[in-house]
């Protein structure tokens, strides 16, 4: 590590950061940005395959260790596999591709209904709700767990969360 990028790690008070090399095929079609949400600094990932609109844009939030929805972004809405090919059915493709404000839509309408049916956060790991989503909408993009803990935790109010914790640890 460089001194320079020592001293700066410790007049910010942060530990230095560290970086694995990116081996995964997404990185062909998807760029790292760095944007402010909340407040806080946030690493998104953005899809730039080209549609007829210019570059997809689809972005996902990224923790550094998972490429899984990327991966199934490309294979999904653009037919791009591991090696980088094209599947043979892609110019019949029609899948509607959403902009990022569209697919955030469509998630907190899932978030609403999760709330509001009581429903675990890990339904979005059923298998058959991703199908029945799948069939229904083929350009919706189903979010993880930690993607619905967020939606959920960036809507909630300092002061409920206050409560919600006083609750929790009352009990």
């Amino acid at each position: 590590m460089s001194a320079q990028t020592n001293t700066e790690s410790i007049a910010d008070h942060s530990k230095p950061k560290k970086t694995r090399a990116k081996t995964s095929f997404i990185w062909q079609y998807f760029n790292e940005e760095e944007i402010e949400q909340n407040g806080k600094k946030i690493t998104v990932i953005k899809c730039q395959v080209m549609n007829n609109d210019g570059p997809c844009g689809v972005s996902y939030q990224n923790s550094g260790n998972s490429t899984r929805n990327a991966i199934y972004h490309l294979c999904t809405l653009h037919n791009i596999d591991k090696n980088g090919k094209m599947t043979e059915h892609q110019e019949t493709n029609t899948i509607k591709t959403y902009t990022e404000k569209r697919q955030k839509q469509l998630r907190q309408f899932l978030v609403n209904w999760i709330i509001n049916d009581l429903q675990p956060i890990h339904i979005v790991k059923n298998a058959d709700l991703k199908i029945l989503f799948k069939e229904l909408d083929p350009g919706f993009i189903m979010p993880c767990q930690k993607s619905i803990r967020n939606i959920i935790d960036n809507a909630t109010s300092p002061q409920l969360k206050t409560l919600m914790k006083n609750e929790a640890t009352s009990n």
